[in-house]
């Protein structure tokens, strides 16, 4: 006797799509109209799930969810989209009345690469009613916690921070492959392993040709100012250039020769300057498209008037438990307009061990009974000495380090604990916090 549910590797060929998806507004007639609804309903989405197919198999820790049906086949309950993708990779043409030319293409060289697997891992399941409570688990969001609970931007960073990102050239190719505009030459090149990647890193090396781009790097992480349709423009035909041949390694072995190259660019193929976001985001969390004027003001008035020292966007991925803890603290529990005291005594305690933490960790060399103020000065020229911060980076430290600055990181923050006489307000705390931000997360990168 069976024993329902259990787990099984069940033919691909014996998997049916389920009519009675709810991911379609109407029961379909046939199996092939089933497929090419879902497939209209999903469009790019089913590109994408398509892509990563191709290029990384089947989640392995997400098995089909199946229920037997006549003659020794199943139908899938949990996993049609995946199953259309599979169908897609098989048989592109099935759909192609169904996407535009480009994606037409991308989806046939991604077949070309792709060899489906004979069976896949299946959980069977004897009644639908049974395997209900497990999909709406599965699809029914966090469920206050019985399912998936997302990440937040924070939690992502941190994850990406201890796995280590990938190298910037490939970071820059993954991003154009998903989200620009390539010729099939490129396209086919990124998608079989054949494109000069050696070529596309060389271009990066150089700052000028980052910063034309709209891009940076920041302790190996790829970021930008500009949103990903803006960013887009420049690295597509960088990219695609390279995959096509029509930029070759030669050309842009030199400083200057990279320079020549990218200054070469039309406006119209750069990041249009007056869709600069006020602050620089991974390539993969900078927002879709330029905002509208009133959303910008809408998001200047927004970040003037926060209620915590440090401001929500910010995300630093940072090691010690305790330094964690006052971090989340300044960012997300103390209102600083309320307990400005807390708050500034907070602040110069994380301030503090951060700086303790990085001289520890990097051997920096200190003058003899340093205090705070000698302390920050030297760990932002080691900084600036390694590069990971310039000149005009450095200038909002120098100046929170001045003894005659308002705003002064040593005198204020140290009399907040030393002088009974010493009062501090919310902003000049949040405003002390904005010209340290962009030092304390190189401390932590």
């Amino acid at each position: 006797m069976t024993t329902y549910p259990y787990a099984a590797d069940i033919e691909l060929a014996k998997l049916r799509l389920d009519l009675k998806n709810p991911r379609l507004a109407t029961e379909p007639d046939s199996q092939r109209d089933a497929f090419k609804e879902l497939a209209e309903a999903q469009g790019t989405k089913l590109l994408a799930l398509c892509t990563h197919i191709a290029r990384h198999g089947l989640n392995p820790v997400q098995p089909f969810l199946v229920l037997p049906d006549d003659d020794n086949q199943f139908i899938v309950l949990d996993g049609n989209r995946r199953l259309t993708a599979l169908r897609a990779l098989e048989q592109p043409d099935l759909i192609s009345d169904r996407f535009g030319e480009s994606e037409r293409r991308q989806l046939r060289q991604l077949a070309s690469i792709f060899t489906p697997p004979e069976d896949v891992p299946c959980v069977v399941f004897a009644k639908r009613d049974d395997a209900d409570i497990w999909i709406e688990l599965q699809h029914g969001g966090e469920s206050d916690g019985a399912g998936l609970v997302g990440w937040s931007a924070q939690q992502k960073a941190r994850h990406r921070a201890r796995r280590g990102p990938n190298p910037t050239h490939l970071q820059i190719l993954d991003f154009v492959r998903r989200g620009g505009t390539l010729s099939t030459e490129s396209a086919r090149r990124c998608d079989n392993g054949t494109f000069p990647v050696s070529t596309l890193d060389r271009a990066l090396t150089t700052p000028g040709v980052r910063e034309r781009l709209g891009i940076d790097v920041i302790a190996g992480q790829v970021v930008t100012n500009y949103p990903k349709t803006e960013v887009l423009k420049g690295l597509s035909k960088l990219v695609d250039e390279i995959g096509t041949g029509g930029v070759k390694v030669g050309a842009l072995m030199s400083v200057d020769n990279r320079l020549a190259y990218i200054r070469s660019y039309k406006a119209s193929e750069l990041p249009d300057p007056s869709t600069r976001l006020e602050s620089a985001e991974a390539l993969s969390d900078a927002p879709d498209r330029p905002a509208r004027q009133a959303d910008k003001q809408k998001e200047r008035r927004r970040s003037n008037a926060r209620t915590k020292v440090i401001p929500a966007e910010c995300s630093i991925a940072i090691n010690p438990a305790r330094l964690n803890d006052i971090y989340l603290e300044l960012k997300q529990k103390l209102r600083v307009d309320e307990v400005p005291n807390a708050a500034g005594v907070l602040l110069r305690v994380f301030v503090e061990l951060s700086v303790d933490q990085y001289i520890e960790a990097n051997a920096v060399p200190l003058p003899k009974n340093p205090n705070l103020a000698k302390k920050v000065t030297a760990v932002a020229e080691h900084l600036q000495a390694s590069s990971s911060m310039s000149e005009k980076d450095f200038i909002p430290v120098r100046e929170a380090v001045k003894p005659e600055d308002k705003l002064n990181l040593a005198t204020n923050l140290n009399a907040l604990v030393h002088n009974r006489q010493m009062t501090v307000s919310g902003n000049d705390l949040k405003a002390l916090w904005d010209r340290l931000q962009l030092f304390l997360e190189s401390i932590w990168a």
